[in-house]
């Protein structure tokens, strides 16, 4: 990893916790951008805060002081040689806690008078004291709202930085293909969600993105975004020269345009339609459930009202980030981009059965898969 300086390290752990100045913020996004160092940095911080989503919430149990302040009573009472004869008797256990808490209230004040005869002892118990007073406050952040929403915001941004990463990757690319969209040559009807295919025949819509990795335009992580995937995964050099698509839809979590329509690729000043967004989320169930890549088509889903509404599961479903034909990024609350009038992305229009080989029939018409 690239040696970053405290300051830079700073940086990017404030903007982090999106708690940096708007200048801080415009340079920890350059810093993301243009530092490989800042980005395997910023990555490791994102995979180690990601353990804490696997934190379920609990409700507090009943009697739990009552509980507690028994079984320390027991125990100061075992360590100290004397056995406690336990009754299944309600009333016997009431007056075992009554005498648990006098007890543990004797030892809390003879522990608060005793004197600290050697500075080794102090700081051996001021170690202990300083450790369970980290943990007890980590606990009490890791089910507080703020913290889930610094940690929502933050990978918002990365994958904003991703999608701006990939933008530079295309812009490179079509000025040495003669301003042409990575690209291979397929056929309406083809199945476009074979993602992993090994087969000459171009059957996946993430070959064209391929190619960006495969040429070295951008970085096989660039196309995780941390709402789906934590961990950047590593791809050798061997397997990158030879495959002809992503191993799976594992490794990419972004939806690209199908497009059998000779456009113009890049466009640069002009925000004219959108061509990369967060997964789209209609084919989310079936992908998972399929076994193999057998067939020509996957099981038919029809387009339900909840569908027709839902947003990319990247973000909660808030949303996703939408990379434009122009390079820029916005993230957009609606699956119906303003400038492209009533058009929804995740849908060909007057469509309602899908089964993963539709192609738009018209040219104006985005369709972003998988």
């Amino acid at each position: 990893m690239m040696s970053l300086s405290k300051a830079q390290q700073e940086l990017l752990l404030d903007f982090y916790f999106s708690c940096g100045s708007p200048e801080n913020i415009e340079q920890a996004k350059q810093l993301l951008i243009t530092c490989p160092g800042a980005r395997e940095f910023y990555d490791k911080l994102s995979a180690s805060m990601s353990l804490l989503d696997h934190l379920n919430d609990h409700s507090c149990p009943e009697h739990l002081v009552e509980t507690t302040v028994a079984k320390l009573t027991e125990y100061a009472k075992t360590a100290s040689g004397r056995t406690v004869a336990i009754t299944s008797d309600k009333t016997d256990d009431r007056q075992a806690v009554s005498a648990g808490k006098t007890t543990l209230g004797s030892l809390l004040e003879a522990e608060r008078r005793k004197t600290i005869s050697a500075a080794g002892n102090f700081w051996m118990r001021f170690r202990e004291v300083a450790t369970i007073a980290a943990v007890f406050v980590l606990i009490a952040f890791m089910g507080n709202p703020v913290l889930r929403n610094i940690r929502y915001k933050a990978r918002q941004t990365i994958c904003s930085a991703n999608l701006a990463r990939i933008a530079e990757g295309i812009q490179r690319y079509s000025h040495d293909f003669d301003n042409c969209m990575p690209a291979v040559r397929i056929t309406a009807g083809q199945p476009w969600w074979k993602i992993g295919s090994r087969g000459a025949e171009n059957v996946s819509n993430t070959r064209p993105l391929w190619l960006l990795v495969k040429g070295n335009y951008c970085d096989a992580n660039d196309f995780l975004c941390p709402g789906r995937c934590c961990k950047p995964r590593k791809l050798e050099p061997a397997f990158i020269r030879q495959s002809p698509d992503f191993p799976s839809l594992d490794y990419i979590t972004y939806s690209f345009r199908l497009n059998p329509f000779d456009l113009p690729a890049y466009l640069p000043g002009e925000k004219t339609t959108v061509i990369i967004s967060d997964r789209n989320p209609l084919f989310d169930k079936v992908m998972k459930k399929l076994s193999s890549l057998d067939g020509n088509s996957f099981d038919p889903i029809e387009l339900s009202e909840k569908l027709a509404m839902q947003n990319s599961t990247s973000h909660c479903n808030k949303g996703q980030n939408l990379l434009f034909s122009d390079g820029s990024v916005i993230f957009s609350k609606t699956r119906k981009p303003v400038n492209l009038v009533d058009d929804d992305i995740f849908t060909i229009q007057r469509l309602k059965i899908y089964r993963g080989t539709e192609f738009p029939q018209q040219p104006g018409d985005v369709f972003l898969v998988p």
